[in-house]
């Protein structure tokens, strides 16, 4: 059986690790040179970054099978407006139209 890796996230699990051993917010910023809020993003799953190849990869993904906005949403879990601003800007290079309204 193939393990689903789609729900993993890394900065969760280092989250619960810290706590697993006792490793305080504070620490773990101080130690990674970093604000304590910086710490507590990562570990919030809502908080994502996309390359600019993990992009392509998605907006490509919507054209080869004709998805329009709404269902590549449920698809990948982005906002619409997450959607609509990575068409305007990486559109025009791989070729998916950005005024259409789908």
């Amino acid at each position: 059986m193939a393990a689903n890796f789609k729900n993993i996230h890394i900065g969760r699990l280092i989250y619960q690790r810290m706590q697993e051993c006792g490793v305080s917010v504070e620490c773990a910023s101080r130690f990674l040179k970093v604000q304590e809020e910086e710490v507590e993003i990562a570990s919030n799953q809502k908080h994502r970054a996309y390359d600019r190849e993990s992009i392509g990869h998605i907006l490509h993904y919507q054209q080869q099978n004709k998805l329009n906005n709404n269902q590549l949403t449920g698809k990948f879990r982005l906002s619409r407006n997450t959607i609509s601003k990575w068409q305007k800007l990486l559109g025009e290079k791989i070729g998916v139209g950005t005024n259409s309204n789908t």
